[in-house]
């Protein structure tokens, strides 16, 4: 779920964080998202269901980069799309 279902006014993070809990297939895309509403995806679903987004050009990326590495980085996208992410690349 891209943008977390959506960048709007006003924020629809909540939603998508409990359709998340319900639903064990969908993985949470916190782009253009605060990072309030992203840690609370973290913490109600799990880092493995959260994945980076950075929204470019509209947010800088090494920012919101930084960002998801202090609160959690993976191969979440890899293996949500089939790819596995290999040891030391």
């Amino acid at each position: 779920m891209v943008h977390m279902g959506g960048a709007a006014l006003p924020p629809l993070s909540r939603a998508a964080i409990e359709i998340a809990t319900r639903h064990r297939n969908v993985t949470i895309i916190g782009s253009a998202i605060p990072e309030n509403a992203v840690l609370e995806a973290i913490e109600q679903v799990g880092a493995g269901r959260v994945c980076f987004g950075s929204d470019t050009p509209f947010f800088m990326m090494h920012v919101r980069l930084a960002m998801y590495r202090a609160l959690v980085l993976g191969g979440n996208i890899l293996r949500v799309l089939g790819f596995y992410r290999s040891e030391g690349r």
